[in-house]
């Protein structure tokens, strides 16, 4: 219908909206609009069709929205449509929509969800309904819906939950029996039966979606409201004057009224973290299973030498066996390397420097693969610069790579355990600094190369290196706890740690 016919259409207001016939031999209810004089129409403005994709909110958790059926014998009629709605493959799956300007998200069953086949997002939002009700979504879907009777379209996003809410209306009833204007569209024409609703179309759009025209049948009496969609039969009806088959001493009333949380949300977490900042807890952290294995396996396999350095093993995985061949992949990345460092002298010249000392102290020792007849799983570490100027020691620091893999596809860190965190957080250490008068900073120099590792386990850290690429390479293995090792820092601070359990009794203070 054009909006200049719609816009004429009048439905008087009358005492009473229906008028009601009952024949005594079969209890019949015939109901008809009373004819009159005046009219009502609405006093919103005439928005035009929209077309195109619609900006949605950003993603806010969000709380549940509003229908009611609430006295005995009314029933409040909402506002639904049928529209199409897009599927995987851009198909349109007609589907039934509740309308509804409280809802701050909009909604879709489990069911029509299942049937689109569309990529769900995995989210984690609160939804927080009437009286405080609360579940929450973890999905959500975006697509495109369009109107059936109307140029309108509309991208948005949809939380996927597994009901909106009861069959609407709540009582179904003979529409012959209200007398509709003619030539109008209904954006539902099933607005009578009692049927599920698809989902739920909130204030994002709804407004959006309303056009100028409204018909008033009366006071206490729904209300015709033009929209994109159609036109919708919205507020009360009496159920007694309608059907006295369907007559319920129990009404229910469905909420739909979804808010925004976010801002409450933003708050109690900002709230919450500033008093977690001012709070010192002297709590221990739960240890995994795998921390509990490595923090036994230190006390259990640890040694003092004669010079009261620690000798530890590697905490390694049941799967260590597996380790594969790494030798070809190490001689590729030396070469690899080597060129690098010849198009910067300087680089190479401290790089030698840094490796020379490391065999220098015995750090590492030169072997003879070929002698080795041992069987030992052996793995071949590649090398690299870790420049840092600003260190007031070691400028240039090589770092070694057991990230490598083997050509099993395992590296060695992958077979190693981590181990548990030793050290306080740097924030608690920085918040006890402030509770002493005179305070004393220190740095343990080479920390980790004050830590051998024991022998049996120190072909797992081999490297190939030579100062010239004219020389024959030379095979090394590592005999501390190494830079890039999956367990390093566990096994360094686990074992300065031990020393302070150790002079705790002779040295308290």
């Amino acid at each position: 219908m054009n909006d200049d016919n719609t816009a004429n259409l009048q439905i008087p207001a009358s005492n009473n909206f229906l008028e009601v016939h009952k024949n005594c031999e079969n209890e019949t209810t015939d109901i008809r609009a009373q004819p009159g004089n005046s009219a009502d129409k609405g006093s919103l403005r005439n928005a035009p069709s929209e077309v195109g994709e619609m900006q949605t909110a950003p993603y806010s958790p969000a709380t549940a929205s509003a229908a009611s059926q609430g006295e005995n014998d009314k029933q409040i009629l909402l506002a639904t449509a049928y529209v199409h709605i897009l599927d995987s493959n851009g198909r349109t799956v007609k589907c039934r929509a509740l309308l509804d300007s409280a809802s701050q998200s909009n909604f879709c069953s489990e069911e029509l969800c299942n049937k689109l086949n569309l990529p769900r997002n995995k989210i984690n939002m609160p939804v927080i309904g009437i009286n405080n009700a609360s579940c929450r979504v973890s999905s959500k879907i975006k697509t495109t819906i369009r109107s059936l009777n109307d140029a309108f379209q509309a991208k948005i996003e949809f939380l996927v939950i597994s009901q909106i809410t009861t069959k609407l209306p709540q009582v179904s009833f003979d529409p012959t029996l209200i007398n509709m204007p003619a030539n109008i569209t209904l954006a539902d024409p099933d607005f009578f039966n009692s049927e599920p609703i698809d989902i739920l179309i909130g204030t994002e759009i709804f407004f959006r979606c309303l056009s100028s025209e409204k018909i008033l049948f009366g006071d206490n009496a729904p209300i015709l409201q033009n929209t994109k969609f159609g036109w919708v039969l919205v507020g009360p009806l009496d159920l007694h004057k309608v059907t006295t088959n369907h007559r319920t001493n129990n009404a229910n009333t469905n909420c739909f009224l979804t808010l925004n949380q976010e801002r409450d949300k933003m708050l109690h977490n900002n709230v919450q973290q500033f008093w977690q900042i001012e709070n010192i807890e002297n709590k221990q952290n739960k240890l995994s299973n795998e921390e509990l294995e490595c923090e036994k396996h230190f006390r259990e396999n640890y040694k003092i030498d004669s010079d009261g350095r620690f000798i530890l093993k590697l905490p390694l995985k049941e799967n260590y066996l597996a380790l594969g061949d790494s030798y070809s992949i190490a001689v590729n990345c030396l070469l690899s390397l080597e060129r690098r460092l010849a198009k910067n002298p300087d680089l190479q010249q401290q790089y030698a420097d840094f490796l020379n000392e490391y065999k220098q102290l015995g750090h590492m020792s030169k072997i003879n693969p070929e002698l080795d007849q041992s069987g030992k799983v052996c793995v071949y570490l590649s090398h690299h610069a870790v420049v840092k100027e600003s260190s007031s020691t070691t400028k240039v620091r090589v770092v070694f790579n057991a990230s490598l893999k083997t050509d099993s596809g395992l590296s060695l860190n992958d077979v190693l355990k981590v181990g548990p965190k030793v050290q306080r957080d740097v924030f608690d250490v920085v918040l006890r600094m402030r509770t002493y008068p005179i305070l004393i900073v220190a740095d343990i120099e080479k920390m980790y190369r004050m830590i051998l590792i024991d022998e049996s386990q120190r072909s797992l850290q081999r490297i190939l290196w030579r100062d010239n690429e004219t020389k024959e390479i030379i095979h090394y293995q590592l005999n501390t706890v190494t830079y890039g090792t999956a367990t390093a820092s566990f096994l360094a601070t686990r074992a300065l740690h031990e020393i302070g359990l150790k002079i705790k009794d002779s040295n308290p203070k």
